[in-house]
């Protein structure tokens, strides 16, 4: 019988509705069973980045946005389907008129024009979508850099916090034998001992971060929120070149998704406009020819209607559209201001950043190299003050942990530069 039913709805030009209703249980369970491949030796920041543009929900939504509005196009650009009127008269008459049969078929003439202002917006509308898919593309894919990142920094504190153990307990066997020589005191062996119980509670501290960190972008990723994730460095990208302002607007321009959707946004309302002009122009709403038939006297008639704007002109719906596009046209400058300001803040951190790696490189390296030199010639030869000792290995530690933060922030610099220039997806590792 439902087979029959569909048949008969796909003769008559009908569509047959397939219900599918939602199940929330199934959605959750397939949510479970999702697995995420990762590489065996971790996942370099390009890879991280693919995964999350393949695999993350939140984007899958608006491509569904892009899916309607390609259909939407379709559908603006299709004529309205003419009408069959059948009637039937005197089918019960005292007075003996004879039976009548009218009919007619009844166009609906589109305005010239009015379907390509219709297409051309929705057009416009299905790139706009598109460019908004493409800034939350963006926005991932620098929040994944960006939790890669952190993450590397978390997995290199540790590994600084492990190897100061291990030199920690040197120190602090160093001071209990001097302490059983005399040669330190009490409050030596205190100190040391609160910077051991110091050094191993930011070690638990860092791992709870970590795993932070880990759920973070497991579910940039799309993975499961416990998925283990292993991270490694990508190759090295190429030093960024001149950053000049009014270059960087100019590539904002032409990348910056959020400026691709207001220009297509202002289309948009170009169309409306031409649509108000057309909305009350002098066209026939719609064409019917008919035919009355009598037993044997058929006759032919043309029926038409046809608005005259006398009343309302539509100048009070045009002022409206040319309000609404000179609207979009200040909400494109308001943005490109703004994009101009993002611009030079993310170039002023680019520029302190560089300054401050160059500063751990050129300056910091050096002195710390020598410094763990000498700390380790001390404990070797289990002399030397035991404050002093204490305070060079808390001095070299916190150096170390401030040269990882500078990697961090400078790759964070980087990133968010490359996001206000709109190119956060099309970096490329030097050669």
């Amino acid at each position: 019988m439902r087979a029959a039913a569909v048949v008969l709805l796909v003769a008559l030009g009908c569509s047959s509705y397939e219900p599918d209703p939602l199940n929330d249980r199934a959605l959750l369970d397939d949510l479970r069973s999702l697995r995420v491949e990762m590489p065996a030796d971790g996942l370099d920041p390009d890879q991280a980045v693919a995964a999350a543009l393949r695999n993350n929900p939140s984007l899958q939504v608006w491509r569904r946005e892009h899916e309607i509005a390609t259909n939407l196009v379709l559908s603006e650009g299709a004529w309205k389907n003419p009408e069959l009127d059948i009637s039937f008269q005197n089918l019960y008459s005292k007075f003996g008129n004879p039976f009548l049969i009218a009919t007619g078929l009844r166009f609906f003439p589109a305005i010239p024009g009015e379907l390509d202002a219709k297409v051309a917006r929705a057009q416009a509308h299905e790139k706009r979508v598109l460019a908004e898919i493409e800034e939350r593309e963006a926005r991932v894919a620098a929040d994944t850099r960006i939790a890669h990142a952190k993450l590397l920094l978390l997995e290199e504190k540790l590994l600084l916090l492990e190897a100061a153990e291990h030199l920690h307990d040197r120190v602090v066997a160093v001071v209990d034998q001097r302490l059983v020589a005399a040669a330190s005191t009490r409050v030596d062996q205190m100190l040391a001992l609160l910077e051991r119980e110091e050094i191993a509670e930011g070690r638990q501290t860092l791992m709870a971060e970590k795993e932070q960190a880990q759920a973070e972008l497991a579910s940039l990723l799309g993975a499961a929120p416990g998925a283990p994730i292993q991270v490694r460095r990508g190759s090295k990208l190429d030093a960024p070149g001149e950053i000049a302002q009014d270059r960087l607007e100019d590539e904002a321009l032409k990348e910056r998704p959020d400026l691709k959707s207001l220009r297509e946004e202002y289309e948009e309302r170009e169309q409306n406009l031409r649509l108000a002009h057309l909305a009350h122009c002098f066209w026939p709403r719609f064409l019917e020819p008919g035919v009355e038939k009598l037993p044997s006297n058929p006759s032919v008639e043309l029926n038409s209607r046809w608005p005259f704007p006398i009343f309302d002109s539509g100048s009070a719906d045009i002022a409206v559209a040319e309000a609404r596009r000179r609207q979009a046209r200040d909400a494109f400058a308001a943005r490109l201001h703004a994009v101009r300001g993002e611009i030079r803040q993310a170039t002023l951190k680019l520029r302190e950043a560089e300054r401050r790696k160059r500063y751990v490189t050129d300056r910091l390296e050096p002195l710390l190299k020598k410094a763990e030199e000498l700390l380790k010639l001390i404990l070797d030869a289990g002399e030397g003050d035991a404050l002093k000792i204490l305070a060079i290995e808390t001095r070299v530690l916190g150096a170390r942990r401030d040269a990882a933060q500078s990697t961090f922030d400078y790759e964070h610099a980087r990133i968010e530069l490359s996001l206000s220039t709109g190119t956060v997806l099309h970096r490329r590792p030097s050669q």
